[in-house]
């Protein structure tokens, strides 16, 4: 049976990638579409009728991620594909997306040209992969793997206060029965994810499209910096217990242990907060976000602990309190080389370079590799632009990488992927 990734209908996928757009626009231009609220569900709703337009069996679990499988030739394990909808404030429309809809389109296309893979291949949407409701990056993939902990969820609250439990409720999803969407090693045989680059190598290299080589490891910590509130005008500076100099410091100790440690190793300040937050009131408490990441967890590591010791010297020189708690890890994963190889060739006969390239960014995919190996497609960012309005990638290149991922998928779900040992 010959199934052609070429046949793919592009102009499919672009369309409905504008159509999800609506959910959650801004005013900016850009897109504010969190974890388990209406416009992920609205999003997720649109999905859902999509598959069901495919002729896919469509399922969400108890988590709320969003299933849709194509039957295969014989039982056994199925392909996994897809990747998230939700979007951090102010983000983009091709960040999670590209990977959901080019995966829909790909089981389409196989079932309009009469393609049966041999293997089931099953389309996910995670749901809240971005953590920027709740303090918990790919939260529906790690319901998936079993390691979210589902006697957090009413102890676990967004901004606004709400419990994690109570936006699964209203999301529909069914807080009581979290612990069902965990699949135990051996359901899948693969799961291959694209995604935009979310960095500019790939424009560098003028190409369309990269297969990715690894994910980088991630540690999210916060740090709380503790002084003392007192009147902005009547305190003398030498006299000031003033936390927020001292958030400055650890903001700039962290770029630069960072720079020192690799070129592979990255640390960045995304949210802080002054409490109470007056303008004419030092502020008694400052809080931060740190996201420090590598591609070997190791070196993440002493970068971590050299960051916490840059904060004891800081709040000891300056008469100050502060902790550092880690809130979120993510290992580093190595992509399956088996998978890297199928990749590479379905690159070639699509007639494009098998360019390889690591991910700095975390995914899914890293928690997915829990339960079998996994493998990545990038696809070319504009400007290397992402988390932002000006987010873009080209109607081509979401062709290019739609048919490499079509292609992949194929050629998986045609190998008994559980006889291949782990690397």
């Amino acid at each position: 049976m010959v199934f052609a990734a070429r046949k793919i209908n592009a102009a499919r996928v672009n369309q409905r990638l504008a159509h999800l757009a609506q959910f959650g626009r801004t005013g900016e231009g850009g897109i504010t579409r969190f974890a388990l609220t209406a416009e992920e569900k609205a999003a997720t709703d649109a999905v859902a009728a999509w598959m069901a337009e495919a002729g896919l069996e469509v399922r969400r679990d108890a988590a709320g991620n969003l299933f849709g499988r194509l039957p295969g030739r014989r039982q056994g394990p199925a392909v996994l594909t897809g990747s998230h909808l939700d979007s951090v404030p102010n983000g983009g429309n091709f960040d999670g997306p590209l990977g959901v809809l080019g995966a829909l389109e790909a089981v389409q296309s196989m079932r309009e040209q009469g393609a049966v893979p041999e293997l089931p291949i099953e389309v996910v949407s995670f749901m809240g992969e971005e953590g920027s409701r709740f303090p918990w990056g790919l939260m529906g993939s790690s319901f998936l793997n079993g390691t979210f902990p589902c006697d957090q969820l009413a102890a676990m609250k967004d901004r606004q206060g709400i419990s994690l439990e109570e936006a699964l409720r209203q999301y529909g999803a069914r807080p009581e029965a979290v612990h069902s969407a965990a699949v135990p090693a051996g359901r899948y045989a693969a799961y291959v994810e694209m995604h935009i680059e979310q960095a500019g190598v790939l424009e560098s290299h003028n190409l369309p499209v990269g297969i990715v080589t690894g994910i980088a490891g991630m540690r999210q910590l916060r740090a709380v910096i503790r002084g003392r509130a007192e009147h902005a005008g009547a305190c003398p500076m030498e006299l000031r217990r003033d936390p927020m100099p001292a958030a400055a410091e650890l903001v700039l100790a962290a770029e630069r242990l960072a720079r020192e440690s690799d070129p592979a190793t990255r640390a960045t300040v995304g949210f802080l907060q002054a409490s109470p937050g007056a303008a004419n009131v030092i502020p008694a408490q400052v809080e931060l976000t740190l996201d420090i990441r590598d591609l070997d967890g190791a070196r993440r590591d002493a970068c971590v602990e050299r960051v916490r010791a840059a904060l004891a010297e800081i709040c000891r020189r300056r008469g100050l309190e502060g902790e550092l708690v880690v809130e979120h890890t993510s290992p580093p994963v190595r992509c399956h080389p088996e998978l890297i190889s199928t990749m590479a060739a379905a690159a070639r006969s699509l007639g494009r370079e098998p360019f390889q390239l690591p991910s700095g960014a975390v995914h899914d995919a890293a928690n997915v590799a829990a339960l079998c190996p996994v493998g990545m497609i990038f696809v070319r960012s504009r400007g290397g632009l992402s988390h932002c309005p000006e987010e873009y990638t080209s109607p081509e290149d979401v062709a290019a990488g739609t048919e490499l991922l079509a292609e992949t998928l194929w050629r998986i779900a045609a190998v008994e992927w559980e006889r291949w040992p782990e690397p």
